[in-house]
């Protein structure tokens, strides 16, 4: 039995000591699987890092490229935006003037009256057509009428129809274009205009922003209005008041008469006596001799 137990005991040992050299092995396995991943992310770390450091001037030659490609979309919406301004005041102006020539005649004139564009009236100018075609030769008659592309064949008085009829239309043709060239002045100015209270709006909204927040309670007190909200808040009241009292308005038309004087009197005297005559304003006004008659003496 001891001899049993003795021959047993040697299996036992090599068994647990394969065991154990399987279980090293398969230690050494696991250990080597992990360690490779990890081996694999440091060499990927590194790598990144250069990678990262590579590409910085790349990063910052793509911003560059990217504000240059900025700028320069910028300047063709500016650009498309500028010509598509054209084109709108274009359709604008052939859209009126197709407008006003389907008008009646008579409307036509009362608007071009109402306009002050008018120095006569249709009727008038036609009597003198009439007067003027009526004192000529009957060849004369047929060369005017060959020189607008009407019948030549006919009396006298048909032929000084014929040119009346075409001078009504001339003159009708003339009023539309005077009309669309009046109304673009308009919306011109209109937009000048706006640009300049746009302008006096900033100007006065920096203005009051510089204020502190006492005076413009006390300002917004004045003018009857609620001091209460944010500093913004109370300028913008301010500013609405402005523009509801017509201060907006009347500091426009301050600036306006300023530059129109400055333009003034950059003209020479020549100059401005034509302009004079042109608008129905007497140069030497009799109050302005006296007073420099008076100086003198």
């Amino acid at each position: 039995m001891k001899s049993k137990r003795v021959a047993a005991s040697p299996s036992k040992l090599v068994k647990s000591m394969l065991n154990k050299s399987m279980k090293a092995k398969t230690m050494k396995g696991k250990t080597d699987k992990t360690e490779k991943p990890v081996k694999t992310s440091m060499k990927a770390k590194t790598m990144k890092g250069k990678m990262d450091k590579n590409e910085k001037p790349v990063k910052t030659s793509k911003k560059l490229v990217k504000s240059k490609m900025a700028k320069g979309k910028i300047s063709k919406i500016a650009k498309v935006a500028k010509s598509s301004k054209k084109l709108d005041e274009k359709e604008i102006q052939g859209q009126r003037k197709a407008e006003l020539q389907a008008m009646k005649p008579a409307e036509l004139e009362t608007l071009h009256l109402s306009k002050g564009l008018a120095t006569a009236s249709v009727k008038e100018l036609a009597a003198k057509a009439k007067s003027e075609f009526s004192s000529k030769q009957v060849a004369e008659l047929k060369k005017a009428c060959g020189s607008k592309g009407l019948l030549l064949s006919g009396a006298k008085d048909e032929l000084v129809k014929r040119l009346v009829g075409a001078s009504q239309k001339e003159l009708q043709g003339s009023m539309v274009m005077e009309l669309v060239a009046f109304e673009a002045r308009e919306r011109e100015a209109a937009h000048a205009k706006e640009a300049k209270v746009r302008e006096v709006v900033a100007k006065m909204t920096k203005e009051k922003s510089a204020m502190s927040v006492q005076d413009l309670k006390a300002a917004l007190l004045q003018k009857g209005l609620k001091t209460g909200g944010s500093k913004t808040e109370m300028v913008g009241r301010l500013i609405a008041r402005a523009r509801e009292e017509g201060e907006v308005d009347r500091t426009v038309e301050f600036l306006a008469r300023d530059a129109k004087r400055e333009e003034l009197l950059s003209m020479n005297k020549d100059a401005l006596i034509e302009l004079c005559t042109k608008s129905g304003v007497d140069p030497i006004a009799k109050e302005v001799m006296v007073d420099r008659l008076l100086l003198k003496l």
